[in-house]
């Protein structure tokens, strides 16, 4: 499988990626919405979770203890903390956070 080549610039610099052509490694954005608190996103060509996948979510609204996020309706999963504890109200509306989902968690976690 041939990889591709993508560009990140930063400031005046521009740096060449190589990314898998399976695009596993690409980082996805999205904007959430919810009902109460079960986030959910659509990304495309997500057929699957798999470890590592990383999405940037722009939060509708506040969460709460025991908020969850579904991507693709491919069922709701809880967000956790990094340490393993679940997210409590710590992400407010508005707000971007990179999520990165982690099959042994259960869910995904935030990175920081």
């Amino acid at each position: 499988m041939a990889d591709r080549i993508d560009q990140l610039t930063i400031g005046s610099t521009s740096y060449d990626i190589a990314l898998p052509a399976d695009s596993k490694d690409t980082m996805f954005y999205t904007t959430a919405s919810s009902t109460a608190n079960a986030f959910t996103v659509t990304i495309p060509d997500v057929q699957a979770l798999y470890d590592g996948l990383a999405v940037n979510v722009k939060f509708n609204a506040a969460t709460a203890s025991g908020a969850t996020l579904n991507v693709n309706s491919l069922g709701a999963k809880g967000i956790y903390y990094r340490t393993g504890s679940a997210i409590t109200s710590h992400i407010s509306a508005n707000n971007y956070v990179t999520l990165v989902y982690n099959s042994t968690a259960g869910g995904s976690n935030t990175p920081g």
